[in-house]
């Protein structure tokens, strides 16, 4: 089974009434153009539909298609495949174990009958699995070993709580280098601003954590609902793979900010000593301050 079901992230931050989920029959790249789109049915309708799809760490982003002719001929034979136990040439199957998540932005339906989603369900989702039974008979522990344990265990509380209350005994000492800067986008007709906040170690002046934080804008009601819609902001690439991205959007302020928290620990390539991190923002007409030390 290549399918899952997957919980429905709200962007927009509102209260959930009911929960949101969707079953992903299958993630797949089209072999021919290299493009990777899914197939799904919405909890909330009955209908198949399709998708445009990119990963973002656990998360599953779903769009639509424009030009669906070539895609949507492709997902029929696929789910015919499916239905029939039959093996597509045309694709490869995209592992999701550890996807947990989906942005719903957009996507395309197809009409299908009732007996094409039940086959669907039956071949793709996994079915829950029972709990165990719980009456299971415990072998009693001798007086020796209740000792053990227990002064086991009171040594791991005494552990935690030491850590917990003297966190600043190991971490490290920092300051916050903090540059800020403020552009106009032609391309969306938004003023974008910027900043950009580096935390570095006091003793040796290594960059530990970055947080970046673009807020655009807009003049122009239509080119925002359109880069939201059609989310454009996913064009913006992290800066590491390991990076956390996160989205916020004011439809009434027409202002959509996007949030790239990450550290140095790997996959990081761009300068951090202090002083290089420094020369490199006021080479980018950033403007520079230490906020905290």
């Amino acid at each position: 089974m290549h399918g899952k079901r997957l919980r429905v992230k709200d962007l927009n931050k509102g209260f959930e009434i009911q929960e949101h989920n969707i079953d992903v029959y299958l993630v797949f790249k089209d072999l021919k153009y290299g493009n990777v789109y899914s197939i799904y049915k919405d909890n909330f309708s009955d209908t198949l539909y399709y998708a445009s799809s990119h990963i973002k760490e656990n998360t599953l982003v779903l769009l639509n298609i424009k030009n669906k002719e070539y895609i949507e001929t492709l997902v029929k034979e696929i789910v015919w495949d499916i239905i029939n136990d039959k093996d597509n040439s045309k694709i490869e199957i995209i592992d999701i174990n550890n996807i947990t998540n989906v942005e719903l932005i957009s996507s395309n339906s197809i009409k299908v009958k009732d007996e094409v989603i039940i086959g669907l369900n039956k071949k793709c989702i996994p079915k829950n699995i029972k709990k165990a039974s719980k009456n299971i008979n415990k072998k009693r522990m001798s007086s020796s070993t209740k000792i053990l344990v227990t002064g086991f265990s009171l040594t791991i509380f005494v552990i935690i709580m030491f850590l917990l209350f003297n966190k600043e005994v190991f971490a490290p000492v920092t300051y916050t280098l903090e540059c800020t800067k403020v552009t106009y986008d032609k391309n969306l007709n938004a003023i974008l601003g910027v900043t950009d906040s580096f935390n570095f170690d006091k003793k040796s002046n290594i960059l530990l954590t970055r947080n970046l934080i673009m807020e655009y804008t807009f003049f122009d009601e239509n080119q925002y609902m359109e880069y939201k819609r059609l989310g454009l902001y996913y064009k913006v690439e992290p800066i590491v793979d390991s990076a956390t991205m996160t989205y916020y959007m004011d439809d009434d302020g027409l202002t959509f900010k996007i949030i790239e928290s990450m550290n140095t620990k790997k996959e990081y390539f761009e300068p951090t000593q202090y002083d290089k991190v420094l020369s490199k923002m006021e080479n980018d007409n950033y403007f520079c301050n230490l906020v905290s030390e």
